[in-house]
């Protein structure tokens, strides 16, 4: 387990921005930290890298290490950094290698992984939104973290951008590096993310793995030549807890054991072929809206 955030409380005077948020990140995962704003995600990214102090609680990296040790292990991006506009992305990174005191050596490596080495020599102030930010992920870079936070990464991008960070994410993902990112953008995060936890208020309302966070709001229609027939028989299976009728359809909410593999060899054990037979699963913005509203 590379986090373990245990009973994290913090208030700001008669405010209680995190109130007991408990939850794991596992390595090699791409975890989102949900919420809109005021939520307490920014507030527990900054106690997690050690900015903030949380008022009760625990967290732990990489199975117990020591703060410092941990958070030479660990890469951030919690603002929009100050980059020289005049200055190439090369040199930009060299300097903020030497505000961190990491090697600079690694600018080669990080430009490549951002996808920016082409530009390496452009000045920032020819960069798109999308490459910007991608220069910055890449100042997260320096030192080679197994772990990169990310604060709100893809805000104010227009689409383009939006696809260049949300791409990014992956390829590092793929190279192993443990991702978690704190965002509102609930339909983006859905994109990219392995694992969820949702805030509002302080308050953790759910968390886990995205397709267990989603399971219990899949829908799967169904249609047969013999609508009543199927209707008798679909109230009789296992694992399907609610049934509505439309005029030519039937929705089924589905618990876990009742996937549209299971359901059609039911009913054709039972003499009954399927015509039409489609998964619907709610986007984790609509389950989102629905836990927050």
């Amino acid at each position: 387990m590379v986090l373990s955030i245990n009973n994290i409380s913090k208030s700001y005077g008669n405010i209680r921005a995190l109130k007991g948020v408990t939850f794991h990140v596992p390595e090699g995962s791409v975890y989102g930290v949900l919420g809109p704003n005021g939520s307490g995600k920014t507030t527990l990214l900054g106690i997690l890298l050690d900015v903030l102090k949380a008022d009760g609680g625990t967290y732990h990296w990489f199975d117990n290490v020591a703060p410092h040790d941990a958070r030479k292990r660990i890469g951030s991006l919690l603002e929009t950094p100050n980059f020289y506009h005049y200055l190439s992305g090369y040199d930009n990174l060299e300097i903020t290698a030497g505000i961190r005191n990491t090697d600079s050596a690694g600018r080669e490596r990080v430009l490549r992984q951002v996808g920016l080495w082409e530009r390496r020599n452009s000045k920032f102030q020819t960069y798109s939104l999308g490459m910007k930010q991608r220069l910055a992920i890449g100042a997260a870079l320096l030192g080679s973290p197994e772990v990169l936070l990310l604060d709100e990464p893809t805000n104010g991008l227009d689409p383009a951008g939006i696809a260049e960070i949300r791409a990014l994410i992956k390829l590092l993902s793929s190279q192993g590096i443990t991702i978690i990112i704190a965002s509102h953008l609930l339909d983006e995060i859905e994109k990219v993310c392995t694992h969820v936890a949702i805030l509002k208020h302080g308050d953790l309302l759910l968390h886990g793995h995205v397709n267990e966070v989603l399971l219990n709001e899949d829908t799967v229609e169904v249609k047969a030549e013999n609508m009543p027939l199927l209707l008798q028989t679909l109230q009789q299976m296992p694992g399907i807890t609610a049934i509505k009728e439309t005029d030519s359809l039937l929705m089924l909410s589905c618990g876990d054991v009742a996937g549209t593999a299971a359901i059609n060899s039911y009913c054709a054990s039972r003499g009954i072929v399927l015509s039409h037979l489609l998964l619907r699963r709610k986007s984790l913005e609509t389950r989102f809206m629905e836990l927050t509203n």
